[in-house]
């Protein structure tokens, strides 16, 4: 199992933010290559994801947390984050193999060019 954290370097929203990501998990799966066999990253399910906001600006105050699910089921969070600034992140559980999600968000992509068109 690979966890990746970008808290302080979030991974954008779309298909640029997709593809970088997916240049990221080539290196990581290259310097794994020369000791073990590891799966094409397309292959690889993506468990979880944090999607989150941070608050522009930053608050006093103590720390603090709270946790409810949305209509979705989905673990939703707002928090103070060490900086001062506050965090409102959703939590998904895709269950999906990357390759299905790039395909997905393409052709979401691509329907939204004809809608739009």
């Amino acid at each position: 199992m690979v966890s990746v954290g970008c808290a302080n370097a979030p991974i954008a929203v779309g298909i640029e933010g997709l593809t970088r990501f997916y240049s990221v998990l080539c290196g990581v799966r290259g310097r794994f290559l020369s000791s073990v066999s590891v799966p094409e990253v397309h292959a690889w399910k993506v468990t979880q994801w944090h999607f989150g906001r941070d608050s522009k600006n930053s608050i006093a105050g103590a720390d603090f947390a709270l946790s409810f699910h949305d209509w979705f089921g989905n673990l939703c969070r707002v928090y103070s984050r060490h900086d001062g600034h506050v965090r409102l992140e959703r939590v998904e559980n895709p269950n999906v193999r990357f390759q299905k999600l790039l395909d997905g968000h393409v052709s979401h992509h691509q329907r939204e060019g004809v809608e739009r068109g």
